[in-house]
């Protein structure tokens, strides 16, 4: 586990270290409200998260839109080969031999459906307005929040360590900006997955 540093605004962190900080985040909070227990909350600190094929193109989503010239760096199409040949082995071998550290790897329709979902929210002008204004990306806080805990009876103030990572946080805007896919964005799609998913919970978070 990644030794914690002082609370504060740390931009730059790779995903990875970020996960290791013991601390309260809004996506562990969560899984105590949906009834998940404190075992499960360390299990998740505790063994590094399986990567998924939906993970992947998320991080990829959060890379094109909030920063285009690290995603033209870090994100690479994998070849549209038949991976059962030798030519296509040797093809996919040579290819993630070409692969860099933190490198996105999505296949050929991932990619193209990437771009659509960039361009798509690009297109929307208060969308684009509120993106390309300066600020801070990916950014990691760390701070302690005063909680009462109560294990006898009396209730005792105490300090939980908590973190947030923050997609979008512009200078001149007094919001923070997260991204989120669905697959219907209709008002009422939207207000339903707001509760269902627990979105209300890392509002109040941040």
């Amino acid at each position: 586990m990644t030794n914690l540093p002082s609370p504060g605004i740390y931009p730059d962190i790779p995903d990875e270290v970020y996960h290791s900080w013991d601390r309260a985040s809004a996506s562990r909070l969560k899984m105590l409200v949906t009834g998940q227990t404190l075992a499960h909350v360390r299990q998740d600190i505790d063994v590094p998260r399986e990567t998924t094929p939906a993970l992947t193109f998320g991080r990829a989503l959060h890379l094109a839109i909030l920063q285009p010239m690290k995603a033209a760096e870090l994100i690479r199409v994998a070849p549209d080969v038949d991976g059962r040949t030798t030519v296509g082995k040797q093809a996919k071998a040579e290819f993630m031999a070409s692969c860099g550290p933190g490198s996105v790897v999505l296949k050929q329709e991932e990619a193209e459906r990437l771009t659509a979902m960039v361009e798509s929210v690009y297109a929307h002008p208060a969308a684009r307005q509120l993106l390309e204004m300066p600020g801070l990306r990916e950014a990691s806080l760390l701070w302690d929040e005063p909680v009462l805990v109560d294990t006898t009876g009396e209730p005792e103030k105490v300090s939980l360590p908590c973190k947030a990572r923050l997609d979008f946080w512009p200078e001149q805007f007094g919001a923070i900006i997260d991204i989120k896919s669905t697959l219907d964005a209709s008002p009422r799609s939207i207000n339903r997955d707001m509760v269902n998913l627990g979105y209300y919970v890392q509002g109040a978070f941040y």
